[in-house]
């Protein structure tokens, strides 16, 4: 009986090693990067962000934006708002923003709307060329109304990408 208990503690300890040690390296990897306004400056070819888990409301359920390298030059941005159930009025307002070194902040480049009516879900996205050589993120606005209830509101935002050009050379490198 003891050596199964034991078997079964170590089949657990490794479980959760094997879940534990991704986490601990992607912090470990992001504590080497330049973090604005909540989005990290990576030199990955695509980011996701979500609403956070305790955002959720009696209708709202979640939101998540995207954002690819599409090739050189080119993105992808994505954004989408969940409800609960079906309700009266959905919205996913989408914004791509560029990283503006001089200032240390997120610039506007484009923005659009997409509503949705007697529905639980709303998407919305958009390939667009874009200036190489810069950071670039997708932040969204996720709202969710039903009702004479207050509308419910919340929102996500994805880490920086940086996009290449044809010649644009890595900014990490020394």
């Amino acid at each position: 009986m003891k050596k199964r208990i034991l078997s079964i503690l170590a089949a657990l300890s490794f479980l959760i090693c094997l879940t534990i040690t991704p986490e601990i390296n992607a912090a470990a990897e992001n504590e080497n990067l330049k973090k604005v306004d909540g989005s990290y400056l990576t030199m990955e070819e695509s980011s996701t962000g979500t609403t956070n888990n305790l955002t959720r409301g009696a209708h709202l359920m979640d939101g998540e934006c995207s954002i690819t390298s599409a090739g050189f030059g080119k993105i992808y941005a994505y954004a989408a708002t969940t409800a609960n159930h079906e309700v009266d009025y959905l919205v996913v307002i989408i914004y791509v923003e560029r990283y503006l070194e001089d200032v240390d902040a997120w610039g506007h480049v484009d923005a659009w709307v997409e509503e949705a009516t007697d529905d639980f879900y709303v998407s919305t996205s958009k390939s667009m060329e874009v200036e190489p050589g810069y950071y670039y993120r997708v932040r969204a606005e996720h709202i969710v109304m039903e009702g004479d209830d207050t509308p419910e509101e919340t929102f996500s935002f994805t880490d920086g990408i940086f996009v290449r050009g044809y010649n644009t050379p890595d900014p990490t490198a020394e």
